[in-house]
């Protein structure tokens, strides 16, 4: 019975004392094919200029050892960190990777290698990854054709989906996207994902939103909407410091999700969540996981997510005024005045006004 293993979001914030993956490495080798999303570069140079951003990550080119020892097959690069330091990074990221035999997805040189698929072969099961990250979180490549990342066009990701599933037993598609802080999908993101499944995947994977989101069984296939942090910077106090170690094994034609959750320590290590802490967090999961099997309506996610969306987006905006000026004033009045920013809006004010009613005498 082949076994796949997935996590989240990775981008080696832990003090350099030995690899921090220690702790779970036995849960991820469970898997015979193991994914993980890379949230940062890997690279040592010290010339790079930064992205104007509230947040950008940097490792050492060494730490790709830190996945080989893990036991990392595969990793997706399309995310909104993987150009933080500008092509020649993301480029000295796949250099690092390759180095230690990691396979990568979304992002390389060209269109034609961000959009490749990386297919491995276990116990004569061959398995193909597909990589995306949301046009919305990823910022133009630098240069003309120095380098691509896939975004989530979905003509193009159905496309490949339907390419790719003639010339391997299962298809994996990794989706970077989704609201940050947000317990809920959006539903043009369930659409997509179950789209992805109907042109042939078994497999969505989603993570970009550093907390877990519900597990969907649809027609054959898993759809696991955000797997959250692996190994990031987090608040201990929140659910950001929570994840998922998502083990999938392959029945006939069907494949089954058997989730264990990590959590991550003040060092940002994750371990195993143990105990009552554990039953709590799977209780919360399955109940996530049937609301979400159950199809999602818009005025429900946007009351739910609106105020996330809205006061985190903020105080990034804040920092970034603060930090480079009149022009980052200006995309934060273009993005206020947005369709999407109006939709969260609306929602938190419904949200309000029905908590108001339910105060009420």
């Amino acid at each position: 019975m082949l076994r796949l293993t997935a996590v989240g979001d990775i981008a080696f914030d832990a003090p350099p004392m030995g690899n921090p993956l220690d702790s779970i490495a036995n849960m991820l080798r469970g898997g015979a094919v193991v994914f993980g999303n890379l949230e940062t570069v890997l690279s040592d140079r010290q010339d790079a200029v930064p992205a104007e951003k509230h947040y950008v990550f940097r490792a050492p080119a060494s730490y790709a050892a830190f996945l080989a020892g893990a036991g990392f097959d595969v990793v997706n690069l399309a995310n909104n960190h993987i150009l933080d330091f500008g092509p020649d990074c993301l480029l000295g990221t796949v250099a690092a990777l390759e180095a230690r035999g990691i396979a990568h997805i979304g992002a390389g040189r060209t269109c034609g290698e961000a959009l490749a698929p990386a297919i491995l072969e276990r116990d004569g099961v061959r398995i193909g990854f597909l990589g995306f990250s949301s046009a919305g979180n990823v910022p133009p490549a630098t240069g003309k054709g120095s380098v691509a990342v896939a975004r989530d066009d979905p003509r193009t990701i159905i496309g490949n989906v339907r390419q790719l599933s003639r010339e391997v037993d299962i298809v994996a598609v990794s989706l970077h996207w989704g609201i940050e802080g947000a317990r809920w999908p959006l539903p043009e993101q369930q659409a997509l994902a179950r789209r992805i499944i109907d042109a042939g995947a078994l497999l969505v994977l989603g993570h970009g939103p550093h907390v877990v989101q519900g597990i969907e069984s649809y027609r054959g296939g898993q759809i696991v909407y955000s797997l959250g942090n692996c190994q990031i910077a987090c608040r201990m106090e929140d659910s950001t410091s929570r994840g998922l170690v998502a083990c999938f094994e392959l029945r006939g034609d069907e494949l089954r999700c058997v989730p264990e959750a990590i959590r991550l320590g003040p060092d940002y290590r994750p371990a195993p969540l143990t105990g009552a802490e554990r039953e709590a967090f799977m209780q919360e999961l399955a109940e996530l996981s049937r609301r979400v099997g159950e199809g999602l309506r818009s005025g429900f996610v946007m009351e739910e997510i609106g105020w996330t969306y809205i006061s985190g987006n903020l105080e990034s905006w804040r920092v970034r005024v603060g930090r480079y000026g009149l022009r980052h004033f200006l995309q934060f009045c273009k993005w206020l005045v947005s369709p999407f920013v109006l939709r969260c809006t609306l929602g938190a004010a419904r949200r309000g006004l029905r908590r108001l009613a339910g105060w009420s005498p």
